[in-house]
């Protein structure tokens, strides 16, 4: 049908060439349009792209780019095994949270493939149905409880070595490095620092769609039967 709609007017009278090029150049957008929206709305391609997937909250075309600004800001340091370190770390850290995720939503009986990873609320690309928003919040409880676990084991690692100081506390703060530091004490800092800042950035929606979503959740939870337009 496509191809008869862009070969008719070559077969009618005062039909030219700048009519027909762009009446197909607006079918070809628009059948590009509904693919890639379709490609965007699938499960499928949200399954393949777990667990790392979406970062903070970011679409999957940008977390390279979120890597890329965590071994620049390491490298800032002119310390190129801190930006190694860094960007290992947070891809570790990512690793545990979307794995503790993953292994609860699939113990409660959850299809996660529709979700995008808003670390704080798991919100859905789809909004979920009133009865398994407590199995949602679950999952995104048992996530963020792995990144708390990780930061307390690590922060008693620091205490018992008294490596521990308040700057470490500090969001978007990188610790400076003194020439006597071990491999081990620099890993164990930037442990730390890696999982406190994803763990205050879980607590936030990364995108100001995300809050609609939220909002659209909420009523859903206390109006069953409102439907999206």
């Amino acid at each position: 049908m496509k191809r008869l709609a862009v070969e008719l007017p070559f077969r009618t009278a005062g039909s030219g060439f700048f009519p027909v090029f762009f009446r197909f150049v607006i079918l070809n957008r628009r059948h590009r349009r509904v693919r890639f929206s379709t490609m965007r709305s699938s499960p499928e391609s949200l399954v393949a792209s777990l667990p790392i997937g979406t970062l903070l909250g970011t679409p999957v075309r940008l977390s390279g780019l979120v890597l890329v600004t965590a071994f620049a800001a390491g490298w800032q340091l002119w310390d190129p095994v801190a930006a190694v370190l860094l960007l290992t770390g947070l891809i570790c850290a990512l690793l545990v949270q979307n794995v503790v995720w993953l292994a609860a939503s699939r113990r409660a009986g959850i299809y996660p493939g529709s979700l995008l990873l808003w670390p704080g609320g798991r919100v859905c690309s789809e909004p979920p149905f009133p009865q398994d928003l407590p199995a949602h919040s679950r999952s995104s409880l048992y996530a963020l409880g792995a990144s708390l676990l990780s930061c307390v084991v690590l922060l008693g690692l620091l205490r018992q070595q008294d490596l521990f100081s308040a700057d470490l506390l500090l969001p978007l703060t990188l610790p400076s490095s003194a020439p006597t530091d071990t491999f081990a004490t620099r890993c164990l800092r930037l442990g730390f620092v890696v999982n406190w800042n994803l763990l205050l950035a879980s607590l936030f929606p990364a995108r100001p769609q995300d809050l609609g979503q939220i909002l659209y959740v909420f009523l859903c939870r206390r109006l069953p039967h409102l439907k999206a337009r």
